[in-house]
């Protein structure tokens, strides 16, 4: 296992306060500020005596270049310059019973809470700015990083107040077990994250609304939250998996959490012993407080300065981002397949890859050229490369027909480059029974639009302008689970809870392919490049090689792997090479099984509070170049949609802005994998964008809830599918084709044409 923190240098005679930036370190020893260059702990460069009172609290401030230190005791509070030779005191404000305080982003304010009252300091012009005194003790301060003047502090009446140019703005209460401990605000603004003393992290909105939560509980034992931190993202960084991290400190460790998607990345517990540097000692530490950290930019490594009360020391740590240890090309590299088939490989047997025996070639030796016998000089022991004055030409000349050459339409097509999503309303469909639409997917050629509702599966022609019709080509004696276009975009595999999987032509009035389970079959695809199909039904995974003809098209099973618990939703990538299929268990895991290996490569468990519904790959489209093509988004009803990057095997964001509590509302990636687009219960589709997890979008305007969305793959037009059995279509730009009415009504008639491909 790789190890995440390593124990860098110790302090002995430490009285309980230490801080650093970085660069400099100081701690209490002996009532003196003992300083240390960060870059040679071997002695301290300058001592500061405090012989009048102790002080119980060091901050630096976020200014390097300038280094700024405050020192708290029981009536003054000092400021300090730090340079690397000596330590000196340049201001102080009397300021009784203070236990902390906080520098603004700029060093210009400190903010100061003492009881009941918080005050506001002017560093430079030396005078209190803000005095404000509530009914409750303030315990934690703290500056944000985006909005100015913007001040939060949480008291022990279970509230939040903020400050806003130095003025209260609001305070909001927070229902929790235990009382609030610590407070931290996102760098980039997106959340507050608050401690508690019953080892609970609550993630709120910069106005106190309470919007996620991380599960402590097993990993602090119920332990106080000392300390937490949230560090930057890595910047001009293009996997989005490398996300920023929220730091919580307690007695028994230190937790490393996802900020994007509030997952636990790692826990690191101080009982199990620190490893130094050189990997040789592993030190203990023994009931720590008084956590500090500081971020390192550029390197992803984060410093942790701590005190331990019983044997008076400082430790300082350090801590690297786990994602460093990921090994992208290692045993399980992702979806997309990087590695040739095994020789006992279930995935070789459904393809019917035979190995043929190597056969030595027989090189025929030329007629002799001057001599009647074989002589050696004639070069007869040789093999000859080329016969004598014999030039290597081609003869018959290549002659390039039309049917070699491509369709005009589909030369120098490509899906077009999004700054923003699409907002506007182009085409609008209801279906005449109102049976709601459970199926939505476009052919990745982009040219049709197969909706499936009820037990009918319908094709529409794209662009989808003005009144059209549509043809049914698929029908079943139950409600279709699911449908899927192959890459040509010429047949159509439906399943349905009859039992039953079918494969469509429009050009047929018949289905091409029937094949019958034993039980209802929750999901169908094409797999590995239309060669194989991949079905699911109860718990089994099935595997299936298929032969279509006039006279004998049959699909024989080759193999079947059999989950311990039922299978819920599945899907597979077939626009690219893949061996494995992403599945969702009715246990809440979500399985990502290999079919070279023929064995469960990575198992999710307990990834959501209820068993996972829907599934989605990002694969992209011909029309679009993709580099994420191992991230894939699952959902469930009442906890929102979440991604997971296949090669770090952890989920790298949460989406929870919609409404989700009851129906299964799918998702779906974009083709330049730039967004996410997700239905929701609040009559409205969301679309999320990938980097910054925010709403980039939002397509109202249904009378009911959103179940299902498709993008286009060649044109960026987005599909949302209502639960009454409505179909709008929005895109990010008016075609020109397009007419000037805001919509048009499209009724699906049940009859079949001849023809429509």
């Amino acid at each position: 296992m790789p190890e995440y923190s390593h124990h860098v240098q110790s302090f002995s005679d430490c009285s309980g306060a230490v801080a650093c930036n970085g660069v400099y370190l100081t701690l209490l020893s002996n009532d003196n500020l003992v300083s240390y260059n960060m870059g040679d702990f071997s002695s301290e460069f300058d001592t500061y005596p405090l012989a009048h009172e102790p002080v119980c609290f060091l901050l630096y401030g976020y200014n390097i270049s300038q280094s700024s230190l405050c020192a708290i005791s029981k009536s003054r509070i000092l400021l300090f310059t730090v340079d690397s030779t000596s330590v000196k005191i340049y201001t102080m404000f009397y300021v009784h019973n203070s236990h902390f305080a906080a520098f603004s982003p700029d060093d210009s304010y400190l903010a100061v809470i003492s009881g009941c009252d918080i005050s506001v300091w002017d560093i430079s012009a030396k005078y209190q700015v803000m005095m404000q005194t509530v009914n409750c003790e303030f315990i934690h301060v703290q500056w944000s990083y985006t909005e100015s003047n913007l001040l939060a502090a949480i008291g022990d009446d279970k509230s939040i107040y903020f400050f806003k140019d130095f003025n209260l703005l609001h305070y909001s209460p927070i229902v929790v077990t235990g009382t609030l401990t610590s407070l931290a605000f996102d760098p980039i603004g997106t959340f507050i994250a608050i401690g508690t003393s019953s080892g609970a992290i609550l993630i709120t909105d910069q106005n106190g609304s309470q919007i996620n939560a991380v599960n402590t509980n097993s990993d602090f034992q119920n332990a106080s939250i000392t300390a937490l931190y949230c560090t930057q993202p890595p910047v001009n960084e293009s996997n989005i998996s490398m996300n920023g991290l929220l730091l919580a400190a307690t007695s028994t460790g230190i937790l490393i959490v996802n900020s994007a998607s509030f997952e636990v990345f790692h826990f690191i517990e101080f009982q199990e012993g620190i490893v130094s540097e050189d990997g040789d000692l592993c030190r203990r530490l023994q009931l720590p407080s008084n956590f500090t950290f500081i971020e390192i930019n550029e390197s992803f490594q984060i410093w942790c300065c701590l005190c331990t009360m019983l044997a008076k020391e400082a430790h300082l740590l350090l801590l690297q981002h786990p994602l460093l240890f990921v090994n992208l090309n290692g045993d399980f590299p992702g979806l997309v397949a990087r590695e040739p088939i095994r020789f006992n490989s279930p995935l070789r047997r459904a393809l019917k890859i035979t190995l043929k025996p190597v056969q030595r070639i027989k090189h025929k030796i030329d007629k002799p050229v001057m001599n009647k016998s074989k002589v050696r000089s004639s070069g007869y022991n040789v093999v000859n490369n080329r016969k004598l004055f014999q030039p290597q030409t081609n003869s018959k000349k290549q002659v390039i027909t039309q049917a070699k050459l491509k369709p005009k339409s589909q030369i120098n097509k490509a899906y077009p480059v999004l700054d923003e999503c699409a907002t506007e309303f182009k085409w609008k469909d209801e279906i005449k029974e109102c049976v709601p639409i459970i199926g939505l997917e476009y052919s990745p050629d982009g040219c049709y639009l197969a909706v499936a509702g009820g037990n009918v599966a319908s094709i529409f022609k794209t662009p989808l302008t003005g009144n059209h019709r549509a043809w049914c080509v698929s029908v079943h004696d139950s409600v279709i689970n699911s449908i899927a276009f192959d890459n040509c975009g010429q047949n159509l595999l439906t399943c349905s809870t009859d039992c039953s999987l079918k494969l469509w032509s429009p050009s047929q009035r018949e289905p091409k392919l029937v094949s019958r389970f034993t039980e209802a079959v929750t999901h169908s695809s094409f797999f590995y490049l239309d060669r194989l199909i991949f079905a699911c039904y109860a718990s089994t995974l099935s595997l299936m090689s298929y032969r279509l003809s006039d006279k004998n098209a049959k699909a024989l099973s080759v193999a079947e792997v059999t989950l311990p618990a039922r299978v819920t939703c599945a899907s597979a990538p077939n626009v690219y090479p893949s061996h494995c299929a992403v599945v969702g268990s009715a246990e809440r895991d979500i399985i990502v099984w290999d079919w070279n290996k023929g064995c469960e490569m990575v198992r999710y468990s307990a990834c959501h509070s209820r068993p996972v519904r829907s599934l989605a790959i990002s694969t992209g489209s011909r029309f679009a170049s993709v580099n994420n093509c191992d991230f894939f988004a699952s959902s469930c009803p009442s906890d929102g949609v979440k991604l997971w990057d296949a090669r770090v095997k952890s989920c790298v964001r949460h989406f929870n802005t919609h409404y989700n509590r009851s129906i299964v509302c799918h998702t779906a990636f974009s083709p330049c994998g730039r967004f996410l687009a997700a239905g929701s219960e609040c009559n409205a589709g969301f679309v999320y964008s990938l980097d910054s997890g925010k709403v980039v979008s939002k397509c109202s305007g249904f009378k009911d809830a959103v179940v299902q969305v498709a993008f286009d793959p060649l044109r960026p037009d987005l599909a949302l599918a209502s639960n009454d059995g409505s179909l709008q279509l929005f895109s990010a730009s008016r075609p020109k084709s397009l007419p000037k009415r805001r919509g048009g009504t499209v009724v699906i008639e049940h009859k079949r044409a001849d023809t429509c491909m």
